[in-house]
């Protein structure tokens, strides 16, 4: 399984110890192992908010606090149209893009965007 993943995301310079991936595998009946939610799931969340995507949009508009978006350079999910579209609708959002990360950036580079989060908070009036 640990093999399976480096060659998915060799982006990924951390590696899950084996007892942190026996939680994250779950042993079907014929004895294999499946990671432990199915990527079938966003199927029909994609097709549900497709459904609700004139209010998201609109409650994106009204969105006033400060705002950070982190993102992956190496996304499957977040497009570079999506980001712009968001920056847009949110013009005070700000944005940053973390090179090595896919869409699960805090699994690919935690401490990066661990510190982009603390800068961000840094950064605001009153903290």
């Amino acid at each position: 399984a640990a093999a399976a993943i480096a060659d998915y995301l060799p982006q990924r310079t951390a590696r899950k110890s084996p007892e942190r991936l026996r939680r994250l595998l779950l042993p079907s009946g014929d004895g294999r192992l499946h990671w432990h939610w199915d990527p079938r799931m966003l199927t029909p969340i994609a097709e549900d908010g497709a459904r609700h995507q004139a209010d998201l949009l609109a409650a994106a508009t009204r969105i006033r606090v400060p705002t950070l978006l982190i993102s992956g350079a190496a996304s499957d999910v977040v497009s570079e149209s999506t980001i712009n579209e968001f920056l847009a609708l949110v013009p005070h959002a700000r944005h940053a893009i973390v090179p090595r990360a896919t869409h699960m950036v805090a699994g690919d580079e935690n401490s990066q965007f661990n510190g982009l989060v603390l800068d961000f908070l840094a950064s605001l009036p009153g903290v």
